[in-house]
């Protein structure tokens, strides 16, 4: 049904017929809600394609601003190698003395020679691209929060998986979390590895063991937590427990200038000699940081 129909719906009015039935004034109503909500899903992706749009327009005018100031580089030293060659000219005609002259390149090898020092300059800055790029995963993807990258298709693809409820929302692009009442800072990171609201009882039990913030843990640790619960509630039969669990694990810190890090700082592994299922926590994961997002805790549990 296209959206002129489903406008027809809408503005159709209830004849004297419908209203007098209870079941066609009922069927009307859903009719007319479904109708409704087609709409508002519609409009949501209209604005989803508006921001992907901008977000490409601003793309491309930085590429152009990156163009233009190359061709300018270019220009200038084109200008150079004209002005040089200009005083090589005069020298070369003003000179009387029997000394061969030095061959004075022609237009095309000064075209070449622009050529090369345009690839170069371009590699110069494809290295400080790379550079920023490594300075942003050293300082960024454990060291601080990043701006908010999550989209709505993780998020719903999360909740169509059970693991997080409907209640969750996030603001694109906001540069640290600020949640309100009732709220908790989630990760997509914490949540494929785990950690779902309300937090269990062992879980709360570590962050106050060692006195931390969900944010502190790193989201490999968020997996080994999740084992070891598998471990002893379905292969063991028991509860898990804060004392066992520090009879496997120890913590490992990283700090800056002696102060702990905000995000990801703490790293918990298995310690030496202790027997202990196989895993496997090293895997990557760049700039989880990024993709955080709030999420209601319904059952009011901190």
């Amino acid at each position: 049904m296209d959206l002129v129909a489903q406008s027809d719906i809408l503005n159709k009015p209830i004849t004297p017929e419908e209203a007098a039935d209870p079941e066609a004034l009922e069927a009307k109503r859903q009719e007319m809600l479904a109708t409704a909500q087609k709409f508002a899903r519609t409009a949501a992706a209209m604005l989803e394609e508006r921001t992907l749009a901008a977000n490409f327009v601003d793309h491309s005018l930085k590429k152009d601003r990156e163009v233009d100031e190359m061709m300018a580089t270019v220009k200038r030293l084109r200008k150079e190698w004209e002005e040089r060659i200009a005083s090589a000219q005069a020298e070369a005609d003003g000179t009387l003395c029997s000394t061969k002259l030095s061959r004075i390149p022609t237009a095309q090898e000064i075209e070449e020679e622009l050529q090369g020092q345009a690839r170069m300059a371009a590699k110069v800055q494809e290295t400080e691209n790379k550079k920023a790029s490594k300075a942003r995963n050293r300082e960024g993807e454990r060291g601080q929060w990043w701006p908010c990258e999550t989209t709505d298709t993780e998020l719903r693809e999360l909740q169509n998986e059970g693991m997080i409820s409907a209640h969750w929302s996030f603001i694109r692009d906001t540069v640290v979390p600020k949640p309100g009442a009732g709220e908790v800072v989630m990760t997509k990171a914490w949540v494929e590895r785990g950690l779902s609201l309300p937090c269990s009882e062992f879980f709360l039990s570590v962050l106050n063991t060692y006195g931390l913030q969900p944010h502190n843990i790193c989201p490999n640790s968020y997996l080994l937590l999740s084992n070891f619960v598998t471990l002893c509630e379905g292969h063991l039969g028991i509860r898990p427990d804060v004392k066992l669990w520090q009879f496997f694990f120890r913590v490992k810190k990283e700090t800056k200038d002696k102060a702990m890090l905000n995000c990801g700082s703490m790293t918990f592994m298995l310690r030496p000699g202790r027997m202990y299922p196989p895993h496997d926590s090293h895997e990557s994961v760049r700039y989880w940081n990024a993709g955080w997002f709030y999420e209601k805790n319904v059952s009011g549990d901190p």
